[in-house]
């Protein structure tokens, strides 16, 4: 059998003129690569020739081309298998029934489609260096199975590796995109994508809308994607992501059309909510590392948020207008988590069964957070500067004042008077600190010594050092002030420590009832367990109950004792200290009882 004669250029430019002249289906076969350098397919060459008028159908098989030029074909379907592209292949003012590419892993060659209409365009087992419709082109399906879309070396062949630009495309979808296959960021600029559905692949990049850019429906499910990025003047009608789903980052900015949110099951790297109008939104079950609210959540919008770890939560220049719910939110285990409200107005916000405790970061600058509702939630209770960024110099103090006293009247409106006190003693003890870094040097660090020997609880002087000080002294009302924040706080922590002002009374008791005993004639004995001793003791011991009425009688203690100065001088002081912290620990002991 004779070897079949490898095709020449010219044999195959005058094959394939015959054929797409005379032939309803075409099928270009070579056993041997046939190299195209470029070829301008347009019926025969008169520009007063019309297309192909019968072809219906063109496969090309086996086939290597540099640079490819389609234009003005009219109708047709063609089918492209194992071919390598060496160039850009453009398609221009064509009307495709559908495109074809099946089984080429060296295709490599971009695709650019230029005023021109596809019906259906697949791809699949392939590698494509860049996909690009321009010029009012239209497709109605594209499908995208098991194949790579690369950004192309050259940034002068295409914009980026997937671009659509003053375009319409009807449905778009990307599946089975695994192991070493990925699909490049892909851009809609002044384009219609009706629908875009990714589903069980990996590696897809990010998906940007500029420009007045509009994308219907997007179902995104068992897949990872880079993001979906609506940007400013670009619209986007509803959003789904589900069922074990990783998206890198999910941003909406003031999308006019956006009419419903579903995210749950998954993992996202980044949530931006800004100046957006949301009639329904819900997310539920998904990992979040930020999210992040910014400008405005305008009115009638609704976003729950339920069951959602996150590490970092923000509210920067935000003003909630919508229904905004938290329920079950957690924060992340691994790392330390943070809440940010910046300049922000949260607005009717509910948090209900968050856990935003104390080993929550909280940064806080200038915001309103008064009309909020709080149920089974904590909030953190100390304020921490923000370690990098525009609000790290602010005075933490009177931030910390401005939140806590929000948060106590919140939990005061909404009837857990409880968690109100608490708040309302973190407030006072805020003062308190302001006032302290106000004191001279060796005040600071005397009361920084005795807090840190005491262990109380609350926010020591000793970390004032850190804060921004002022440099005026106090005056007799702020003196007069620290002195009974200072006396309140050590005694039983603002009304909310029992056990403080128990300890603190016994002790503070028994140490005046030892200085009157010695100021009466008894003497420590430096044997107390020998029997005389030890009864001595004891029989002192027995009138302490009675030391401690402040309305006992001068003479309580029964005998010829003498009563010198030094004794009735304690005897005095003892009375009104104690009943000082009889009434301290009194007011500790209602702490459950008694209204703010």
């Amino acid at each position: 059998m004779a070897r079949r004669r490898r095709l020449s250029e010219v044999d195959f430019i005058a094959q394939l003129d015959r054929l797409l002249t005379n032939k309803a289906k075409v099928s270009l076969d070579s056993v041997e690569p046939v190299v195209i350098k470029q070829y301008y397919i347009n019926g025969k060459k008169d520009e007063r020739d019309t297309p192909p008028r019968f072809t219906k159908e063109v496969t090309i098989n086996d086939v290597k081309t540099g640079v490819l030029e389609i234009k003005a074909w009219k109708t047709i379907g063609l089918t492209i298998q194992n071919a390598t592209m060496g160039g850009l292949w453009l398609i221009d003012q064509c009307e495709f029934e559908f495109i074809e590419i099946t089984d080429c892993p060296d295709f490599n060659g971009p695709i650019k489609l230029m005023n021109s209409t596809v019906k259906r365009l697949v791809i699949s087992d392939s590698v494509i260096t860049g996909i690009q419709l321009s010029k009012n082109s239209s497709v109605e399906t594209i499908v995208i199975t098991n194949s790579t879309i690369e950004k192309p070396a050259d940034d002068s062949l295409l914009y980026t590796g997937f671009f659509i630009d003053s375009s319409v495309v009807s449905n778009l979808t990307i599946s089975d995109i695994t192991g070493e296959q990925h699909i490049c960021n892909a851009t809609l600029s002044s384009s219609v994508l009706r629908n875009l559905i990714i589903s069980r692949s990996e590696n897809v990049g990010a998906f940007t809308l500029k420009k007045e850019a509009t994308l219907g429906a997007v179902s995104i499910r068992e897949s990872a994607v880079g993001g979906l990025l609506v940007a400013d003047r670009s619209d986007v009608q509803t959003i789904t992501i589900a069922k074990d789903s990783r998206i890198d980052e999910l941003s909406l900015t003031g999308a006019p059309g956006l009419q419903s949110l579903l995210v749950e099951e998954s993992k996202i790297g980044t949530i931006t909510v800004n100046n957006q109008l949301l009639p329904e939104g819900l997310i539920r079950a998904v990992e979040i590392d930020t999210l992040r609210f910014l400008n405005n959540f305008r009115k009638d919008s609704v976003l729950q948020i339920n069951n959602v770890i996150f590490r970092t939560l923000i509210f920067e220049d935000f003003n909630n207008l919508g229904n905004l719910k938290f329920s079950n939110v957690d924060r992340a285990v691994e790392e330390q988590s943070s809440i940010e409200i910046r300049n922000s107005d949260l607005g009717k916000a509910q948090f209900i069964g968050c856990k935003l405790d104390d080993a929550v970061r909280f940064e806080f600058y200038n915001s309103k957070l008064l009309e909020i509702f709080v149920a089974g939630t904590i909030f953190p209770g100390t304020v921490t500067r923000s370690p990098t960024g525009t609000y790290r110099e602010y005075h933490v103090l009177e931030q910390q004042q401005l939140a806590l006293g929000q948060l106590q009247k919140v939990y005061e409106n909404n009837g857990n008077t409880v968690q109100a006190l608490e708040y309302q003693a973190r407030y006072l003890k805020t003062i308190q600190d302001e006032l302290a870094s106000r004191l001279p040097r060796w005040l600071q660090t005397f009361f920084s010594l005795s807090a840190r020997a005491g262990a109380f609880i609350g926010r020591s002087v000793s970390s004032l050092a850190d804060k921004l000080s002022r440099q005026d002294r106090l005056n007799r009302k702020e003196r007069a002030d620290f002195v009974s924040l200072t006396l309140n706080y050590l005694s039983n922590n603002f009304g909310n420590s029992l056990t403080r002002a128990f300890w603190w009374t016994i002790t503070i008791s028994l140490l005046l009832f030892s200085l009157y005993g010695c100021s009466i004639g008894y003497k420590p004995a430096a044997h107390w367990w020998v029997a005389e001793n030890r009864d001595d003791f004891f029989h002192l011991m027995s009138y302490y109950p009675e030391f401690l009425l402040p309305t006992h009688k001068s003479n309580f203690i029964e005998g010829p004792i003498e009563h010198p100065d030094m004794a009735r001088f304690v005897d005095s002081l003892s009375r009104i200290i104690i009943a000082y912290m009889l009434y301290q620990f009194v007011q500790a002991f209602r702490k459950y009882g008694r209204r703010s």
